[in-house]
């Protein structure tokens, strides 16, 4: 879901908003390369291959809100919610 025009723009947002929090620069593009992937990937699951920045951007706060279930679900894993 990385390979759409705009999406280095996307990962560039995700990236300042990571070291704006005071996250060192290495860590900071790790942790957005990730989060922005996942939410490419949920993009593309969801919406089919042509997807545009703007829909990868839209599933960004699903990552940052929780990165291991939006993970899973990136990768077709079954996820069950537990109340």
């Amino acid at each position: 879901g990385m390979s759409t025009g705009g999406t280095g723009d996307v990962l560039s947002g995700v990236t300042a908003a990571i070291v704006a929090r005071k996250v060192d620069l290495f860590n900071s593009a790790c942790i957005a390369a990730f989060i922005t992937g996942v939410a490419g990937d949920l993009a593309s699951r969801e919406l089919g291959e042509r997807i545009t920045a703007l829909d990868v951007a839209s599933y960004i706060q699903d990552v940052f809100k929780d990165p291991y279930t939006a993970y899973l679900k990136s990768i077709g894993e079954e996820v069950e919610i537990i109340v």
